[in-house]
């Protein structure tokens, strides 16, 4: 299952929300674009996970990752992979663990981790995109 949203924030709302008042330079437009996606996963439990895309002007941006997962959400920022797209995070303001989301074509899996270090990481689920 997929959604997906656009929004665009108007310069003035954005200059002036980042500069800190009327007046300042206008920044360019900042485009936000979301896909969410429902994920089936062990034991007949699910993942929905929205990937959000920050766009400026056609430069690109950040990208992120908010995962759903047994009742809590969780925001998990880009991180570099070989493959795929991935994504880690602290688990809220726990910060002696956190989590690892990695997709790559419609196949993901739930990791986490325990203090900073995303090098090492634990299996919570394996998932395929629910079509």
């Amino acid at each position: 299952m997929r959604f997906k949203t656009l929004y665009t924030l108007p310069a003035a709302l954005l200059s002036t929300a980042l500069a800190g008042g009327a007046g300042q330079p206008q920044a360019a437009p900042l485009k936000l674009s979301q896909d969410t996606h429902v994920y089936a996963c062990q034991n007949g439990q699910t993942v929905q996970v929205a990937y959000v895309r920050a766009d400026t002007a056609g430069q690109g941006g950040p990208s992120f990752a908010v995962l759903k997962y047994r009742g809590q959400s969780y925001g998990l920022a880009e991180a570099v992979s070989g493959s795929g797209a991935r994504y880690v995070g602290h688990a809220g303001l726990n910060t002696a663990s956190g989590l690892e989301w990695w997709e790559h074509q419609g196949e993901a899996t739930l990791s986490t981790f325990r203090g900073n270090d995303a090098r090492t990481t634990s299996t919570l689920l394996t998932c395929k995109v629910a079509r």
